[in-house]
């Protein structure tokens, strides 16, 4: 600044005998630039900074190290606030690592669906052609889990699940096939495990619809 660079002409004298310490190699070279000021920056100077910041608050009268630290923190929120106000791109860098997360995200939902569909049709492969939405999939086998145990009292519940104009004869459907389905038997500690899997995909679902709302809106604001 003009300020800085007023005060070294008038402190200290152009002198190759004269050599001013700076912690900065490019602050050094710009204030040689601007004063003809010998400038020097290595390992001895910093040391000699180091000492100087450590035992400032000794070097000035009515200084003490708690008032030094609270200056040292007001700074440091200063100059993070100035960061923030003046990146242009704060907006851009949003909207760049939620499309990001959600290209990722995807790709996540789709190997775990078909891991799903895999696992689940051991038990039930009938199913898997019936549900050609990943996400149905992934609730109908939580919900339905053993389908031994799948009766026509399931059949209202189900019904919300698919949520459909056809979703009464899907639900049909599946409770036919259910009946006479060719899968094996499953024990209860493999279904818990696909069914805690499930509901894992189902929420990683939820909150893929909730990020592209996010990044639509974000969007909106540009």
């Amino acid at each position: 600044t003009s300020e800085l660079e007023e005060f070294l002409k008038s402190n200290i004298k152009v002198s190759s005998k004269v050599t001013l310490g700076i912690n900065d190699p490019k602050l050094g070279a710009m204030i040689n630039e601007k004063t003809n000021i010998n400038c020097v920056c290595n390992d001895v100077i910093s040391e000699i900074t180091r000492g100087i910041r450590t035992h400032f608050y000794k070097m000035i009268d009515n200084l003490n190290k708690n008032s030094c630290i609270n200056a040292q923190i007001g700074l440091g929120h200063n100059v993070s606030r100035c960061k923030i106000k003046y990146n242009v791109n704060k907006a851009d860098n949003m909207i760049i690592q939620a499309a990001s997360m959600l290209e990722q995200l995807d790709k996540d939902i789709n190997t775990f669906s078909q891991r799903i569909r895999e696992w689940y049709s051991y038990h039930f492969p009938e199913l898997y052609p019936i549900l050609k939405d990943n996400f149905l999939f992934a609730k109908c086998t939580y919900f339905i889990g053993d389908r031994n145990k799948l009766t026509e009292d399931h059949i209202e519940e189900l019904n919300n699940i698919i949520g459909s104009e056809d979703n009464n004869e899907l639900s049909l459907k599946i409770l036919q096939v259910s009946k006479s389905s060719i899968g094996m038997d499953i024990n209860d500690i493999d279904l818990i495990n696909i069914k805690n899997f499930s509901l894992r995909v189902i929420h990683l679902m939820e909150y893929r619809k909730s990020l592209f709302d996010y990044l639509i809106s974000k969007m909106n604001l540009i």
